[in-house]
């Protein structure tokens, strides 16, 4: 009776360690932000995601904000914001701790404060290529 209840505890604890590690990464394939709205809405359609395995485009002259995106820990492939001349920090981005691939930071005339960088010194250790400009 023992080994069976104590392998039910086990295999139920990794059932739930399985679950968990599986519902923080979403996105394989990547994800492309558009607007506000989908930036603000981030949180309740992908609740526990804090990992997206794909790159991340945020491209947009209506994105003003990216709070919605502090939730998010770790981009493989990649990161790139381009041409979202509203943007004018990356406050939201604070929880990112990890960029795997490019980040390009491009186009974004209003954009003056990279808080982000000052919060995580060695998120700047696996990104392969970083291009940051104001203007074209």
């Amino acid at each position: 009776m023992w080994l069976f209840r104590t392998f039910f505890n086990v295999s139920g604890c990794l059932f739930g360690l399985i679950a968990s590690l599986i519902a923080r990464t979403c996105l394989p394939k990547g994800y492309s932000l558009q607007s506000q709205v989908q930036v603000n809405n981030f949180p309740s359609n992908y609740p526990e995601c804090v990992e997206i395995p794909g790159y991340v485009s945020i491209t947009s002259d209506q994105i003003a904000g990216l709070s919605g995106l502090n939730q998010i820990q770790k981009v493989d492939n990649g990161l790139s914001i381009l041409l979202s001349a509203s943007l004018t920090g990356l406050q939201g981005m604070n929880n990112l701790t990890e960029i795997n691939g490019d980040m390009k930071i491009r186009w974004n005339n209003q954009l003056y404060d990279l808080l982000f960088f000052s919060i995580e010194p060695t998120l700047c250790n696996r990104i392969s290529r970083v291009r940051i400009n104001r203007w074209s």
